[in-house]
């Protein structure tokens, strides 16, 4: 019998125990017991009640949350410290002899590190929560000093011991009194030569070039200079001190956005201290203690890469250091891209060399991909995109890397469905599974292409078609006796690929498909732009689910499954007269890891 079976619907029988209609469990939930068990004494909540209940309630949520990401923040660094511990071909260090290693390593400091001391006297300026904002800042000091591959001989001047803001660094940082820290109640002039003094100071005129380990960095202990504005550079001048600023400037330059305050936290001065030590570099140094916020972004040079003067006691050192590219590694149904941020525009010089972008995704000697996807700004839509093929050329429109893209965006813009600017115009996406932030671990993605002519579509032969659905794609169907999995695709599709038919569009996608049943489809693809075969295409599966309804027509509202070696994606469509339109493609994305790649001209 056809036509679509009668819904059925389940009532539920009052007489179970389970069911919500039953007198037992049939009060609302709104509601608490009286003395009694009789139903009739069970009292509604107020609704003041009833806040207080949700408040409460979502607070032990976030408290499980904070416990669980703090339990995940420390497994990682167990598996950090093992994994340095083991490239460096020694076991795993015990808790002890961790502690013993990091009171060595301070305790060398005091001797040879540099030396930086914070400037408490700034107090009678700030207010008891001021002050105990500080307290809190100079307690980040200490943990970033323990986790420095060189640490610094970190002091306090001006400190005295009966004071507010020592009291509230023994309240806000466990184990203050055992800090290796000097603390001296002097002030920075008296405990130290004045020629060995360089006060940082955001009002200074001198720039930071280098540092040097026999002078003694002093920051200012005040939380917000930006409204009790010159004080470091009053201390400076009355005590006849030498000043100098961050090179800030110099090194860095606005992003489209931001506040452009060059004002920072005492502790974010010490990470790039700390930085330019381990480095030698302002490059990657300033961007450590520079939040984003503040609309700056590092400088490169016409080459793409940063070159760093530093200046030591013994002699003027002139080094090349390359930039390091934060990237996210996706892959959509097995087809690998190399996801690069690029939207306020400080790596586009790495866009601009196809030889940068073809090392990039060569998996011997760059991190290994099948392309790069470029996220970028657009003024049409949530972002633009931008493809590379793994030789480094701009490729045209892939529908899987648009997918991974989708999931990248949605989940930074806490939205479920996006507009992208691709090269072939506004492509909508949707992300039908919960967001889990920007690089989350995947979901299913579904993207909207454009349509399709029937009269576009060039059939060459019987099994044999031709068409665009954003790439290229020529589509040969196997016949049923034939092996797939034996099927020659590197050779006859790089054949196929560079044939005179296809010489004046540089080329086409090849695609083998073979029927599974009538509404799934087996498919291979030699790729144009990679130049092999590839565990999936998305453009490709498209053009074939569209190809098969060529050859094999069924209804006008149809949804195919297209299986690849990656994996399977849908590609839904309607026959509508002489063109397919609200054609879909969609699929699996997850993003695999994170990392850091050094890019060097």
């Amino acid at each position: 019998m056809s036509g679509c079976p009668e819904e059925s619907r389940t009532v539920n029988d009052p007489s179970e125990p389970d069911s919500p209609l039953s007198s037992e469990n049939g009060a609302e939930q709104c509601c608490i017991d009286g003395e009694g068990d009789s139903p009739s004494k069970k009292q509604r909540l107020s609704r003041k009640e009833r806040k207080r209940l949700k408040y409460e309630q979502t607070k032990i949520a976030m408290k499980v949350s904070r416990d669980g990401k703090r339990k995940q923040r420390r497994q990682r660094q167990r598996q950090a410290r093992k994994a340095m511990a083991a490239s460096r071909g020694e076991g795993p260090m015990s808790r002890q002899e961790r502690r013993e290693s990091i009171k060595l390593k301070l305790e060398k400091a005091r001797s040879e590190g540099l030396r930086v001391c914070i400037d408490c006297r700034y107090c009678h300026l700030m207010s008891e929560k001021e002050q105990s904002r500080l307290a809190q800042q100079i307690g980040r000091c200490y943990p970033s000093n323990k986790r420095a591959s060189e640490a610094a001989h970190l002091c306090l001047a001006n400190l005295e011991e009966d004071s507010f803001l020592y009291k509230e660094c023994i309240r806000v940082n466990d184990g203050f009194e055992h800090y290796m820290i000097d603390r001296l109640s002097a002030p920075v002039h008296e405990a130290f030569a004045r020629d060995d003094i360089v006060y940082l100071s955001p009002d200074a005129k001198e720039v930071l070039e280098h540092v040097e380990k026999s002078k003694i960095y002093v920051i200012g202990g005040l939380v917000d200079e930006s409204v009790k504005k010159n004080a470091t550079l009053e201390t400076v001048n009355s005590n006849n001190l030498k000043s100098a600023r961050l090179p800030i400037e110099e090194y860095m330059q606005r992003a489209a956005s931001g506040s452009y305050n060059k004002i920072l936290a005492l502790n974010q001065v010490f990470d790039i201290l700390l930085k330019f030590v381990e480095t030698g570099d302002w490059y990657s140094s300033l961007p450590v203690g520079v939040p984003s916020r503040k609309g700056y972004l590092p400088k490169l040079n016409s080459g793409g890469d940063a070159t760093v003067t530093t200046t030591t006691a013994a002699a003027m050192v002139t080094r090349t250091v390359a930039s390091t590219i934060p990237f996210i590694k996706y892959e959509g149904c097995g087809n690998d891209f190399v996801l690069i941020d690029n939207r306020d525009g400080r790596w586009s010089r790495l866009f601009e060399s196809e030889s940068a972008l073809e090392r990039l995704c060569d998996r011997n000697f760059g991190v290994g991909a099948d392309g790069v996807l470029e996220v970028r700004m657009s003024e049409r839509g949530d972002c633009g995109l931008n493809y590379y093929n793994s030789d480094g050329r701009l490729g045209s429109l892939c529908g899987n890397g648009t997918r991974c893209c989708a999931h990248y965006v949605t989940g930074l813009l806490q939205k479920d469905d996006i507009e992208i600017e691709a090269c072939t115009g506004m492509v909508k996406a949707v992300r039908s599974v919960g967001r889990d932030g920007a690089a989350g671990k995947g979901g299913m993605v579904k993207i909207q292409f454009r349509d399709v002519n029937v009269a576009d579509i060039t059939q060459y032969a019987e099994n044999e078609l031709f068409l665009n659905t954003g790439s290229p794609h020529l589509i040969i169907r196997l016949q049923a006796e034939s092996k797939m999995a034996e099927h020659p695709v590197e050779k006859e599709g790089r054949q196929r690929r560079n044939s005179e038919r296809f010489a004046a569009i540089g080329g086409t996608n090849v695609n083998f498909i073979q029927n599974i049943d009538d509404e799934t489809v087996r498919i291979r693809t030699y790729e144009r732009g990679v130049e092999a075969e590839t565990k999936s295409c998305g453009t490709g599966a498209v053009a074939a689910a569209l190809a098969l309804d060529r050859m094999q027509p069924g209804r006008a509202e149809r949804t195919i499954g297209v299986v690849s070696v990656g994996g399977r994606l849908d590609v839904s469509f309607e026959r509508c007269h002489d063109k397919y339109v609200n054609v879909f493609l969609e699929g699996s994305v997850a993003a695999t890891f994170e990392g850091h790649y050094y890019h060097s001209s």
